[in-house]
């Protein structure tokens, strides 16, 4: 879906009291981390991490390909939910112009029924009972 994921990160979290979810992380024995970026159509559009619990390490190379796998169908899943959406919602336009002109050409009947018993009329010379539709 564009390019490759790329690695962002593999670190210890441990060792980054500073973080905004340090205290979580400490709760849940998080140890370590990995990431890699995502990308749709060339774009980045986010990442996706995973995190160890017991002792920290670092990732190898076949963990950082599982991510990366992952990560591709990831973005695969957002581009498919966003062509959906896309299609939803010009089907919903769609159907609005179609409810309109079906409106546009039942008012239009409705004049010509009303012309043609009136000119109906005016030859024969007898009155014309209203169209009630």
């Amino acid at each position: 879906m564009g390019s490759t994921p790329v690695p962002t990160s593999s670190w210890t979290i441990c060792a980054h009291t500073t973080l905004p979810s340090y205290a979580l992380y400490r709760e849940f024995e998080m140890r370590s981390s990995i990431g890699v970026t995502l990308f749709l159509n060339g774009s980045l559009i986010g990442s996706i991490a995973a995190i160890s619990r017991g002792e920290p390490r670092q990732f190898n190379d076949e963990e950082y390909a599982l991510l990366s796998g992952i990560a591709d169908q990831a973005a695969l899943a957002i581009h498919n939910a966003r062509l959906h959406e896309e299609i939803q919602q010009s089907n919903a336009e769609l159907e609005q112009r179609v409810a309109r002109r079906t409106h546009e050409l039942q008012a239009a009947n409705q004049r010509l029924r009303s012309e043609i018993r009136e000119r109906a009329g005016r030859r024969s010379g007898r009155p014309v009972k209203p169209d009630c539709g």
